[in-house]
């Protein structure tokens, strides 16, 4: 159960747990009953979502009690209680909000849902990812907790700064990453050879990548001859290779491609196009309505497959178009508040991240900011891909 998609979980995982006696792990907790309204149960609580996010995730079982041996000890072992009669939507809002509310800074990625089907009532499971954000304080008491195989703890001003330490090294090891890549696709060092210099690159990096542990199995990709999204080209060639396994539109290996994409072993996607910024007389053009909805339509079909890996929340986002100085904007439909902009001045955008920190948001609006920017780079203001409102949702 602990490693299948949240969604996916159900009853017979739950029948599951209670006939092979499934102890309780650093990852897995049980509970007899929700928490109350009491500072005190409230303060439990959310030392128990603050304990596993500042560990190693995992799950907390409400509805199923610690079976008790012949001398009344606890095992450790499951057995269902259920929690009876309860109005399940009020509940698992109640659970969502104490979560967001009582722990800074929140924990994004927290899922809550119940499991019908039972004879006393439903069970509600509380899924906590592994948090690269922590440490995580329980506002109620200002304490910071982490997780054993005996279960929670309060961490001792040691563990606390080590804590700290570790989570500002994490942003620099993605960037020294991203870095890395960029370098490589500019000097030629990667698996395809792509001959044009101006090239449009997305990055998607969900945290829990950069993880030494974190590996995802490649192998089916190969098997099943999965074609990976590309930016504005179809897949003619599927392989694996060192980094993991890569698509790219080359019709033989043998030949040059303008757009490839590398699945990497740890979850991290590559995404390259080479052909997009097209030459026109003496002018260099960037379909730039084009590139807005080639990127969001990518990067959806990525958010896809990174549930499909189940690695946590958050999904740090980056665009990076190189070799672009003198570019300008080519509109297939003039706009009528354009009149004058101008060509990149420099030969390298590297945009900033942008965060995922829930799979429903919509990639348009997910990629605004960075769409701006861009446009900016032009002389512009802002995309006229959206409305002047920020909320507003993307023009078809």
């Amino acid at each position: 159960m602990l490693n299948k998609p949240f969604d996916e979980i159900g009853k017979n995982d739950i029948d599951a747990l209670i006939d092979n006696q499934v102890s309780e792990i650093k990852q897995l907790e049980y509970k007899k009953e929700l928490p109350g309204g009491t500072n005190k149960e409230k303060v439990e609580f959310l030392s128990d979502v603050s304990s596993f996010a500042n560990a190693s995730g995992g799950h907390i079982v409400y509805g199923l009690g610690d079976k008790k041996d012949a001398e009344g000890k606890n095992t450790g072992t499951p057995e269902y209680v259920g929690l009876g009669k309860i109005n399940i939507d009020e509940q698992q809002l109640r659970l969502e909000q104490m979560a967001m509310n009582g722990i800074e800074p929140r924990i994004p990625g927290t899922q809550v849902k119940a499991i019908e089907g039972f004879d006393n009532g439903p069970v509600m499971l509380v899924k906590i990812p592994q948090s690269w954000s922590s440490p995580h304080m329980v506002k109620h008491n200002n304490r910071f907790y982490s997780r054993t195989s005996s279960g929670k703890y309060p961490l001792d001003v040691h563990e606390i700064r080590a804590a700290f330490a570790l989570s500002e090294a994490l942003p620099e090891r993605i960037r020294q990453f991203r870095t890395d890549r960029l370098a490589k696709i500019v000097s030629g060092e990667i698996s395809v050879e792509i001959e044009a210099e101006a090239k449009i690159v997305l990055h998607v990096l969900p945290v829990a990548s950069f993880d030494q542990r974190t590996l995802i199995d490649i192998g089916f990709f190969s098997e099943q001859m999965v074609d990976l999204p590309m930016i504005g080209a179809s897949v003619c060639r599927n392989r694996l290779n060192f980094d993991g396994y890569l698509s790219h539109n080359a019709v033989t290996e043998k030949r040059s491609c303008w757009a490839y994409t590398q699945l990497f072993r740890n979850g991290v996607i590559e995404v390259v196009n080479a052909h997009m910024i097209k030459e026109q007389g003496n002018e260099k053009l960037i379909p730039i309505e084009f590139l807005e909805k080639q990127l969001a339509s990518v990067l959806q079909e990525c958010i896809d497959l990174e549930r499909k890996f189940g690695l946590e929340l958050p999904i740090l986002v980056t665009i990076s178009l190189l070799g672009i100085k003198g570019c300008k904007f080519y509109f297939r439909v003039p706009f009528y508040d354009v009149e004058d902009y101008y060509p990149i001045d420099r030969n390298d955008l590297i945009l900033p991240e942008l965060i995922i920190d829930d799979l429903n948001s919509e990639p348009a609006k997910i990629l605004r900011p960075a769409f701006e920017i861009i446009w900016q780079a032009g002389g512009l203001d802002r995309s006229r891909s959206y409305g002047k409102d920020d909320n507003s949702v993307r023009q078809s």
